[in-house]
C-alpha cells in the first residue's frame, strides 16, 4: 500500500486536505498530535494526516511538534511527506520549514501559499486575498496570528535566519 503524510497546522487544514484525498476513494486518517502517537505502523490507511495545532503557539513548540510528527511519520515507513501551511502564511511558517529542513536533510523546500480556488494568489511574490494585498485583509487582524505583509519572501524572512527567495513564474515557465 502507498503511504503518504500530511503535516498540518490546524484541525480545519487538515481535514480540508484529507477531503481532497478522500474524494479520490483514499484511505484517509486525520490524527492530532500528542506524546501518544508513536507507532503509526499500525494504522491502515493511504494517507495520514496530522494535525500539530502549532499555529498559535510559540516557535519553539511549533518546531518541536513538526518535527516530531515527521520522525514518527518517517518510522513507520511515510516516504512522501507534504507540509501544509495556511494560505494566508498565518502561524509559525519558519520555525515549521526549519524543522522539516532539519529534520529531512534537505537543502531547502518549496513554499507555495497560493489557494486560487479561495480567491488566494500569489502575483510577483505578493499574497493577495480576492485581489486585495493580505495585510489590508480581514487575516491582518487575526486576533491570534495576524499577517501584517503581503510579501512571501519578507513574512518568512522574519521568521527564519534561513536564506529565502523567490522565484518567479516567468523563470518557473523558463525551467
Amino acid at each position: 500500500m502507498l503511504r503518504y503524510g500530511v503535516i498540518a497546522d490546524d484541525l480545519t487544514g487538515a481535514c480540508d486536505v484529507g477531503v481532497q484525498f478522500k474524494k479520490y476513494s483514499m484511505e484517509t486518517v486525520v490524527l492530532i498530535h500528542s506524546a501518544e502517537i508513536d507507532n503509526l505502523r499500525d494504522i491502515d490507511c493511504n494517507i495520514l494526516i496530522i494535525d500539530t495545532e502549532s499555529r498559535n503557539v510559540d516557535p519553539e513548540t511549533a518546531y518541536r511538534k513538526v518535527r516530531e510528527s515527521l520522525r514518527i511519520m518517517i518510522e513507520a515507513g511515510y516516504r512522501l511527506i507534504y507540509k501544509k501551511i495556511d494560505s494566508t502564511m498565518r502561524g509559525n511558517v519558519g520555525a515549521e520549514i526549519n524543522a522539516v529542513i532539519e529534520e529531512l536533510g534537505v537543502e531547502g523546500v518549496l513554499l507555495a501559499p497560493a489557494f486560487p480556488k479561495n480567491g488566494r494568489v500569489v502575483i510577483d511574490g505578493h499574497l493577495l486575498v480576492n485581489g486585495i494585498p493580505l495585510e489590508e485583509t480581514e487575516f491582518a487582524r487575526d486576533l491570534l496570528s495576524p499577517v501584517r505583509r503581503s510579501k512571501i519572501v519578507e513574512l518568512v524572512r522574519c521568521q527564519t535566519d534561513r536564506k529565502v527567495a523567490l522565484i518567479g513564474l516567468r523563470d518557473v515557465r523558463a525551467g
